[in-house]
Order: C-alpha cells, then sequence, then structure tokens
C-alpha cells in the first residue's frame, strides 16, 4: 500500500485524503466461520494508569506537570509518531514498528473457532492512544507556552491526529462472524458537513473505512441548500441528516441510540460520534451506552467531547459541574472495557 504523508482532516470543502470511497468493511474473514467465541482485555498503558493516579489531586495542572517534567513529553511524542503512523499520516511509517514501547494501550483478543471438527484460534492486539490529562492532543493545549516542538506537532484543540482507529486489517476482527457486514455513522452533533463530520470521515479514509450510512443529528436550526450544498455529492445517497434535537429519552422511536439497536448487528462496524454541549442529555446516552442490554456490543468505536470540571478547559467550557479530570479517565476507561473504543473527542 502506497503510504503518503498528509494531514486528516477537511479543509475548505476537500478532504486531503479520499473520503469518497466505497463503503467496506473493516473486518474481513476469508471462508466460511461458524461457532466462534472472541474474548477481550482491554490493557491500559502505564502512561494511562500514571495520570489517573495523577488525576486523583484536583489541583493537578497539567500544562504545568508537562513543563517540569520533560520525560513525560518525550513520552507523549512517542505515542503521538506512533498514532500518526497507525493513521498513514507518518512520511517514514514503514520505518516505525508498533509494541509495548510505543506507549499506547490495548486490546487483547483470544479467539476460538470451531468449523465441523477443525479448532482453531487465534491472538491479536489492536492499539488505541492512552487516555491522558489533556483529553485531546497533548501538545495542543501547553504548546507553544512551555516549549518548543516540531512543526507538525503545532496542534490546534481541535486536532485529532491523536486518534488510533479501527482499521480495515486483519488486527480489526474483533466481533467478525460472517463475511457480510455494514458500516454506520451516527453524529450526534453534527452541524455543517465541514465540520466534524467532514473531519471524521476523512480520519476515518486515512484507514481505509468508508461508510455505508451516516445519520447526523443537530440541534441548531441550519440552512438546508448550505447544509446539502456542503455535502459531496457522491455522500448524499449516504448521509441522513435530522435537523431537530436529540433527548434524554434515548430509547424513544427515532433517538439515535434507539436507531443503532434497530439497525445495526454484531457483525457491523458502529461509530457513534457525541457533542451536543448538553451535559445531562449527553450523560443520558453515555449511561445507556453502558447500562442498556446488548447496546455495548453494537458500537464498536465511540467519541465524546465530555464537559468535565477542569480548569485548563474553563477557558472554553467554564464550569460545567461535572466529574473531574479523574472521573472522566475512569468513564472512558469503564467504555473501553465494555469493548468500546472510547476516545476523547476535542
Amino acid at each position: 500500500n502506497k503510504r503518503v504523508a498528509v494531514t486528516a482532516a477537511y479543509v475548505d470543502g476537500k478532504c486531503l485524503v479520499d473520503i469518497e470511497q466505497k463503503a467496506r468493511t473493516r473486518r474481513q474473514v476469508h471462508g466460511k466461520v461458524a461457532r466462534c467465541l472472541t474474548r477481550f482485555e482491554y490493557k491500559p498503558h502505564r502512561i494511562e494508569q500514571e495520570w489517573i493516579r495523577r488525576a486523583e489531586d484536583p489541583e493537578v495542572d497539567t500544562c504545568e506537570y508537562h513543563r517540569l517534567h520533560p520525560e513525560d513529553r518525550e513520552a507523549d511524542l512517542i505515542w503521538i509518531n506512533a498514532a500518526r503512523a497507525l493513521s498513514n499520516l507518518s512520511p517514514n511509517t514503514n520505518a516505525v514498528a508498533i509494541s509495548e514501547e510505543s506507549n499506547l494501550s490495548s486490546f487483547a483478543f483470544h479467539r476460538l473457532c470451531m468449523e465441523g471438527h477443525n479448532i482453531t484460534r487465534e491472538q491479536w492486539t489492536e492499539w488505541i492512544e492512552p487516555l491522558v490529562g489533556f483529553t485531546r492532543h497533548p501538545f495542543s493545549l501547553c504548546h507553544p507556552l512551555h516549549f518548543e516542538l516540531p512543526e507538525y506537532l503545532n496542534a490546534s484543540i481541535f486536532d485529532i491526529d491523536y486518534f488510533i482507529l479501527h482499521s480495515n486489517t486483519k488486527e480489526s476482527q474483533a466481533r467478525r462472524t460472517s463475511e457480510v457486514g455494514k458500516n454506520y455513522l451516527f453524529d450526534i452533533g453534527s452541524n455543517y458537513f465541514h465540520t466534524s463530520l467532514g473531519s471524521l470521515l476523512c480520519k476515518y479514509s486515512t484507514v481505509g473505512v468508508g461508510f455505508d450510512k451516516i445519520f447526523a443529528w443537530e440541534a441548531e436550526t441550519l440552512n438546508q441548500q448550505s447544509y446539502w450544498d456542503g455535502v459531496p455529492k457522491m455522500l448524499h445517497r449516504r448521509v441522513h441528516f435530522y435537523n431537530v434535537p436529540v433527548s434524554a429519552d434515548t430509547m424513544k422511536p427515532g433517538e439515535p441510540l434507539a436507531l443503532v439497536t434497530k439497525m445495526a448487528k454484531k457483525d457491523d462496524f458502529v461509530v457513534i460520534k457525541l457533542d451536543i454541549d448538553t451535559p445531562e442529555i449527553e450523560m443520558s446516552i453515555v449511561h445507556s451506552i453502558l447500562n442498556h442490554e446488548g447496546l455495548s456490543e453494537l458500537i464498536d468505536e465511540f467519541f465524546f467531547e465530555y464537559h468535565y470540571e477542569s480548569p485548563i478547559m474553563a477557558q472554553y467550557w467554564g464550569h460545567t459541574g461535572e466529574k473531574n479530570l479523574s472521573g472522566a479517565l475512569l468513564l472512558f476507561q469503564e467504555l473501553r472495557r465494555k469493548g468500546i473504543r472510547a476516545h476523547f473527542w476535542p
């Protein structure tokens, strides 16, 4: 596969990589698979565990800690470079070997399949960025206030290059039980296409994933002509846009999670992004994902801008009355332990 140095971003109506590709699943199994049992364990990296312990101090100053501990900055640089390599964003992708030394958290999978009298066993690792105190790109909030970095790490607070996504490779076959599956994206709090939805589709395209159907909700009334003018024409038949607010009654017909349970099967690849800036409704959706029987098994990847109580983010969010950093990190760990690849959305 050709490796190119790009940034996953939707800029001036154009994705810097192809987002109009044919949708395809990221879990490909050759031949008929019968009676497979897959188990997994989420393994947080040492960096993640250290941040959870560190965040127990309600007065922790994330930027000041980063400034005083250059070894932490070096550790973050290692996993950011690994993330870029896994997303094909690094010009030296082939030279980067991903391992425990890459400072990434992971899911360890074990699968046993029986077909007739034949038994096969597989083990593999799926990597994911560690949960850290910045809850976004680690070089977006403190740089350039305290230290200098390479030019390519001049990240904004909206940068999403730190995500490590499911990819269209053998290592991403966790729940696959047949060769047929669809890819669904549910964007809750979408706004115009060129904002979060375009960027997220562009990011997935860097790992070879397209979507069969895309569902988007936005509470703010948008100009419909302007909205659809901003959607690439090849995606018009895939995008379903609802210019209505969602509610805390998460399983009511027409609500996003109700639609997930109606449409999705375990063989499908399901992505949800949540960012509506209404904490009580957002947390109702998160708690439904965690507690509704069977729902977490349908969701592969989840992006959420959680407005926790944060001194470093107070300039953007104000005082939210939600959990502190420790509670936020533990919440995302809980989602990951359910088998959901949970990411802090910027």
